[in-house]
């Protein structure tokens, strides 16, 4: 991981060397004197969008690439994600990044909190950053946890969790603190965040890149899912929806990006974009974000499995319309055979941060899980009347549910079909550990043996499999940072 180290007061940072474990040049300090200092800083949406997470993005099932469509588009697909797709555990912790990137978000929250009370400036923006700084360092640490470590259970809680870092000295330890005792510090980081007063619309200003009160109580809401307490959940989520609820609506308000792509060896097919396709730096005023973040992957193609592809209906459902892409892989190349991709926010980012269709789902699901079954129905047609086409028939836009049990499995592949390659690992991780062994998932692959250092394209194809119970939905810690703590922190063991 990169050690941070100021360079301007523009507060830029670069990369030194191993965050956690290398001290930063005194040289290159600059004083922090002001608020609006530490306010340019946590406005630097560089930094804190993207979350760069193979695990979310490729180990699960919405991830779909074949035997036959890895031999037709070699290398456009390197054998780091292989490893992801088929959960490697010997090999992967010489190429993660997620760690470092969502420590290097932590070093800023703890720059910003240790530097409030020196500055001078405006006190209410110094309340502000507070409740923020507390928010991104909950919000990391849960991704770190839910990355790197076991699922919170009963039986798992004493298990190695992640480093917690609550200050930027370079003499606070790294080992690894319980999974228990990481959620501890979440829940204070968290009940710090919920103390903001400015929304997601500060001053008529829609600014959902930073900290609010929208964005804490959205974050809440996920929060308490995981955790299986959905009557606070629940709570947090009408919360957030009561202070912002703005939907997009697919019939209205999206189009396709105004450029036509002729693809194919014969330029027979066509690739037509969705409007979100560019410019791309409008994805940070997406309407439905309480708070910017998104899942990236540097391939510039996600492969939607066919079990992903099964759940839309694929006449009327409107973002299957617009973010599912017939011909993507000849967009990248002419002689590839022609399969789709799913795309959002251009070919890299998909959304990840909370949304406002997250908050109607994850109501819903609360409702459900308690055994309000119908309203939780009606819940989640709020969100499907905005995406589904206007000329549908009725009963092809509205859910129906009998019993509690369809509520929910209706309700979780409305939750697929509207956040693929972001929430489903986390989701998979809750599911199987919840009260309700109905959800529960195991993981199969079909493909290719594979060494340290190839896809073995020549041998026949192998079962890979993730149990529900494997203690490999516990991500590889990277191997720079055991090796720079000197053994310190310490490997999963699987």
């Amino acid at each position: 991981m990169k050690n941070i180290c100021l360079l301007s007061v523009l507060l830029l940072f670069v990369g030194c060397n191993e965050f956690l474990d290398e001290r930063p040049s005194k040289g290159s300090n600059v004083e922090i004197s002001t608020v609006d200092h530490l306010d340019a800083l946590l406005g630097n949406t560089n930094i804190f969008t993207k979350e760069d997470n193979g695990s979310a993005v490729f180990s699960t099932d919405d991830w779909g690439m074949t035997c036959e469509l890895y031999d037709a588009t070699t290398p456009k697909f390197n054998l780091t994600s292989c490893q992801y797709f088929c959960w490697d555990i010997d090999n992967l912790s010489m190429e993660e990044y997620f760690w470092g990137e969502e420590y290097t978000k932590i070093f800023y929250a703890n720059l910003v909190l240790s530097n409030l009370n020196k500055v001078s400036g405006d006190e209410g923006l110094k309340e502000e950053l507070r409740s923020e700084a507390h928010l991104i360092r909950a919000y990391s640490n849960f991704q770190l946890v839910n990355t790197f470590a076991l699922p919170y259970t009963e039986k798992n809680k004493e298990e190695p969790g992640i480093t917690l870092k609550l200050s930027n000295s370079f003499d606070e330890s790294v080992e690894r603190k319980s999974i228990a005792e990481v959620y501890v510090q979440i829940e204070k980081d968290l009940t710090e965040a919920l103390k903001a007063s400015n929304s997601v619309n500060k001053e008529g200003i829609f600014r959902p890149w930073r900290g609010s009160s929208s964005a804490a109580k959205a974050f809440a809401a996920r929060y308490w899912l995981f955790r299986g307490d959905y009557e606070t959940s629940l709570y947090y989520a009408e919360e957030a929806l009561k202070e912002y609820g703005e939907l997009l609506d697919y019939n209205t308000e999206m189009d396709y990006y105004d450029q036509t792509y002729e693809v194919g060896p014969e330029g027979e097919n066509e690739v037509i974009l969705p409007e979100t396709w560019s410019p791309s730096g409008n994805a940070i005023y997406w309407k439905e974000f309480y708070f910017v973040r998104y899942a990236y992957q540097a391939f510039g193609w996600f492969v939607p499995s066919d079990n992903l592809l099964s759940l839309y209906d694929q006449t009327y459902d409107l973002r299957y319309k617009y973010h599912i892409v017939e011909h993507f892989s000849q967009y990248w190349n002419d002689n590839y055979p022609s399969s789709p991709g799913y795309v959002f926010f251009g070919q890299y980012n998909v959304p990840s941060g909370p949304t406002v269709a997250e908050m109607i789902l994850t109501k819903a699901e609360c409702q459900a899980r308690q055994g309000n079954y119908t309203e939780a129905i009606n819940t989640v047609n709020l969100l499907r009347v905005k995406r589904m086409d206007v000329n549908a028939p009725s009963e092809r836009i509205n859910l129906f549910a009998s019993s509690k049990e369809e509520a929910i499995r209706k309700i979780l592949e409305e939750r697929r079909r509207e956040m693929p390659f972001s929430m489903r690992w986390y989701d998979l991780r809750r599911l199987n550990n919840n009260e309700d062994p109905s959800d529960d998932k195991a993981l199969e692959r079909f493909f290719y043996p594979m060494t340290a250092t190839s896809v073995l394209t020549g041998e026949e194809p192998i079962v890979y499999s993730l149990p529900i119970d494997s203690r490999r939905w516990a991500s590889p810690l990277p191997f720079t940072e055991i090796e720079t703590s000197h053994g310190v922190i310490e490997q999963n063991k699987y």
